[in-house]
């Protein structure tokens, strides 16, 4: 994914606007992974949301991680909705839609449209890793947004068994994750 370099340096300075503010919601999902919603901005025309998010693995297995299904969404309490324009941080599908799932974990075919195993990002225990996210859509007052996004992930316990079974075996093995953050204030940026 890639994502603008202005979106960056916008991003940072909303980062540090919005650490003076509330605390960001955490949310606990499954296998010990945990979410933080650093912050959510909107830019100066309104029309793009800048999210930063954390994933942290605080469990015992390893986690591999792939952004998958429909793309990440933020809608603010004023109706506006936002789609992903880009991002960084974590591998995603080909294909950016729940009609392409079982073909991105390859659990319908393999074909150009599955991701690899080995792109699926790995969390080792206590790993975090920080995505961003630029989001469009049409221009908003909303103070308030919630933001979500869907993940294929797979959960290993024993790594050298995981290292004996077939990528068919793998695959078998994957699940679908929706991380979804409450409303949240959204930083303005100026």
């Amino acid at each position: 994914m890639r994502i603008h370099k202005a979106m960056f340096v916008a991003a940072l300075a909303m980062a540090v606007t919005s650490a003076a503010k509330a605390a960001p919601p955490v949310v606990q999902l499954n296998d010990g992974l945990e979410a933080r919603l650093n912050y959510i901005g909107r830019s100066p025309e309104q029309s793009v949301l800048s999210v930063s998010m954390t994933l942290t693995n605080k469990g015992r297995s390893i986690v591999y991680l792939l952004l998958a299904g429909d793309p990440p969404a933020a809608t603010d309490n004023a109706g506006g909705m936002y789609r992903l324009n880009g991002g960084a941080g974590i591998a995603e599908c080909p294909q950016m839609t729940s009609n392409w799932i079982p073909d991105c974990i390859g659990t319908k075919t393999i074909d150009s449209n599955t991701a690899p195993l080995n792109v699926y990002e790995q969390f080792n225990p206590g790993k975090s890793v920080t995505l961003n996210f630029e989001l469009r859509g049409s221009a908003s007052k909303g103070p308030l947004a919630s933001f979500s996004a869907l993940f294929a992930y797979r959960s290993v316990t024993d790594p050298t068994r995981d290292a004996t079974l077939t990528d068919e075996q793998k695959r078998k093995q994957i699940q679908m994750l929706n991380v979804s953050f409450p409303p949240t204030e959204v930083t303005e940026s100026k």
